[in-house]
């Protein structure tokens, strides 16, 4: 039986199960009020890491920043890092499988991601792999149907589904390269960039969300919908090859961003 869309429910699990991922760290906030540099490299963690820095963490990005280096590279490499990767990882698995990975699959998505830096082959890794398949009822329509569903919200339509599951069934594209023209596809270029229309809540959207249409990246980053021009440029640019990532590291490195965590 396809997954109901109304499933998406299981995403606000993300936060607790990605909780348990960390949960035998503790961190100890300063007794004194953090400086302006602290205060931005704190929401930084706390927006992608889902946590706060350790004070080893926090004292590295406070010396990066000091010693002259910029937001967008400290952003930038904070979203390469080894405390981010298992996170995002973690979060995919979770969206399309509804569990965390194994060691196996979390070892093999981040040897695949530190090797391409490809955010959004990981994804289609994910929705092509046979746990996938099954999960969605072993039936190519199926597949298609969830798919959409999954990535663009909504039902392919009858000429959609039809297009896309014979040429998986004929051979001529895979599961995986399936998953990757819908993930790269200008609808779902909009949606990673602003969400649907009227459903993106920003004050609801963190980092665990990511994924659903909803978490739009501009209420991830920014807590607010992107513009008309705004939404334009980056749903281009992300239909034109970029990654999130990249985008999610440009709108962390803005004054806007840096203002918001003060």
């Amino acid at each position: 039986m396809i997954r109901n869309q109304v499933s998406r429910v299981r995403l606000a699990r993300v936060v607790t199960l990605l909780v348990v991922l960390v949960s035998s760290q503790f961190f100890a906030w300063p007794a004194t009020a953090l400086t302006p540099d602290e205060k931005y490299v704190t929401r930084l963690y706390q927006d992608f890491v889902l946590r706060p820095p350790d004070s080893s963490e926090l004292a590295a990005g406070i010396a990066y920043l000091n010693g002259g280096g910029s937001r967008l590279s400290y952003v930038q490499a904070l979203l390469v890092s080894d405390v981010f990767r298992p996170v995002f990882i973690s979060e995919i698995y979770y969206k399309y499988l509804v569990r965390l990975p194994t060691a196996a699959e979390s070892a093999a998505a981040d040897a695949a991601l530190q090797a391409s830096g490809d955010h959004l082959a990981i994804e289609a890794d994910v929705i092509g792999s046979q746990p996938y398949f099954d999960f969605v009822s072993s039936n190519v329509d199926d597949f298609v149907i969830t798919l959409y569903q999954d990535v663009v919200g909504r039902t392919p339509t009858a000429s959609e589904v039809s297009s896309l599951a014979s040429q998986i069934t004929g051979g001529s594209i895979s599961r995986r390269d399936a998953a990757l023209s819908v993930l790269r596809s200008s609808e779902a270029g909009v949606l990673r960039v602003n969400g649907l229309p009227g459903s993106a809540y920003c004050s609801e959207v963190t980092f665990s969300t990511f994924g659903n249409p909803a978490a739009a990246s501009y209420c991830l980053v920014l807590d607010r919908l992107a513009s008309a021009s705004e939404e334009a440029t980056w749903s281009q640019w992300y239909t034109n090859g970029g990654q999130l990532v990249g985008l999610w590291a440009q709108l962390a490195s803005t004054q806007e961003y840096w203002d918001l965590a003060q």
